[in-house]
């Protein structure tokens, strides 16, 4: 039930599944009335589509049930939930939200397209999704692309994904922008399961001024993630992250990873997929503390078991155009594309730039960890004002622009570039390129 004014009223399904708007204005309290909170568009069967949900208010406002721009309930039928908009703004208190928020919602064969998500102060909501296809029992097939988040000076205690899917379809196009906010769990532009089947490509985030904190066992900031068992890509995808002189507090931290795209450990020995030409850029301009990453940081990180490349990925850290800027302390370490042991693929023209900052372990373009026909070469490294140092650590410890590091990889590390200015290092090695399997190792240089 829904208290608006001093009135009491149900906010029930709507009869129809399209065009359906609420509005809520001044100060509102809702409850649930039966099932629902708040339902822009219902269908059991068909779709759930162009409905607008809106919430203007002054003064604190809660929320105790879930929230659906569109939701199509019907597991056995077939339906989207395309173009729905959920806006709650809370223009001098907090809206308080106790369980999610969804923009469009599939529980069938379908689609969730173009939904968009915008908050501004607004507390405790456990999931916001822009669009999520949902797979139970048999497996479904649906699309979720073109999903806008956006939160600003809001708190949720569980994720943030533009889209997530456990169908069989792609995630691409989604986009999340979350400023001056506090976020308990993972962000994602796009999250494909491991029933799915499809890419989750040219998905974006922008976090600024936002501390994550990661669960223990969770994800960290993805633009496209992919643990799909079947096969599947994750390219083209963009993460910044900006620290800047509107965030007040001592340091700013993401305590987890942050990833372009990312491919899990998932698959099997006939899994296709990629982690190409993505792109993570770090910026701090803020000049009284550092932004800290409790994790490693990588362009395309490619775990699966299978076939796939890790190439073309590029990772700017406080990069020069940004004008003056501080520390940012990388816990782990920093990788333009990663092909893992259990690949074959090739990690090529990756780039890694990184201006005043620290990194506790390594810093390489591409690393090659396949066995097979792989390749790492034509990866370019810039360092300026780095160190890494780890309380005097040495073994793991290097800079490389390509390494492949399998004894079983037959493939080339060529043409590899590491450039270092005032930068300090501790650890093993500084190469251009390293071979620890059988093929070529020319034209590489480290300055």
């Amino acid at each position: 039930m829904c208290r608006i004014g001093g009135y009491l009223q149900y906010l029930q399904p709507a009869t129809e599944g399209d065009g359906n708007v609420i509005l809520l204005k001044g100060s509102a309290q809702a409850a649930t009335g039966g099932p629902w909170a708040l339902a822009g568009g219902w269908a059991y069967t068909g779709d759930a589509s162009n409905n607008q949900i809106h919430s203007d208010v002054s003064a604190t406002t809660a929320i105790s049930g879930p929230i659906f721009g569109g939701y199509v309930d019907g597991p056995n039928g077939t339906g989207n939930a395309n173009n729905n908009q959920i806006e709650l703004k809370n223009s001098v208190t907090t809206t308080i939200v106790s369980s999610f928020i969804y923009g469009g919602y599939v529980n069938s064969s379908g689609n969730a397209n173009n939904n968009s998500i915008s908050l501004v102060r607004v507390e405790g909501a456990t999931q916001i999704i822009g669009g999520y296809v949902l797979a139970p029992g048999n497996l479904k097939e649906g699309n979720a692309k073109g999903n806008n988040v956006e939160l600003q000076n809001s708190s949720v205690a569980g994720f943030v994904s533009g889209a997530l899917s456990e169908a069989v379809g792609d995630l691409t196009g989604n986009v999340v922008k979350i400023e001056n906010s506090l976020i308990a769990d993972y962000v994602a532009g796009a999250n494909l399961q491991m029933a799915g089947n499809g890419d989750t490509n040219d998905n974006q985030v922008l976090i600024k001024n936002t501390n994550i904190q990661g669960s223990p066992n969770g994800l960290g900031v993805t633009g496209g993630y992919n643990i799909s068992i079947a096969g599947g890509s994750a390219d083209g995808n963009v993460v910044d992250v900006i620290a800047d002189s509107e965030y007040g507090e001592a340091n700013l931290v993401i305590n987890k990873f942050i990833s372009g795209g990312l491919i899990g450990s998932v698959g099997t020995a006939d899994r296709v997929g990629n982690t190409n030409n993505n792109q993570v850029t770090l910026t701090n301009t803020r000049g009284n503390g550092k932004l800290e990453i409790n994790g490693y940081v990588a362009g395309g990180a490619n775990f699966a078991t299978g076939i796939g490349d890790a190439s073309g990925n590029k990772v700017f850290i406080n990069p020069p155009q940004t004008g003056e800027n501080y520390l940012i302390d990388i816990k782990e370490y920093v990788l333009g594309g990663l092909v893992g042991t259990a690949g074959t693929g090739k990690t090529n023209k990756n780039l890694v730039s990184i201006q005043n900052s620290h990194v506790t372990q390594y810093i390489t373009g591409g690393y090659n960890q396949g066995a097979g026909q792989v390749s790492a070469s034509e990866n370019e490294v810039y360092l300026k004002g780095v160190s890494l140092y780890d309380s005097g650590v040495v073994d793991g410890r290097f800079v490389v622009g390509g390494l492949l590091s399998n004894s079983e990889g037959t493939g080339d590390a060529y043409k590899n570039k590491v450039v270092l200015e005032k930068s300090k290092f501790t650890g093993k090695y500084i190469a251009g390129g390293v071979s620890q399997g059988t093929g070529l190792l020319i034209l590489t240089r480290s300055v």
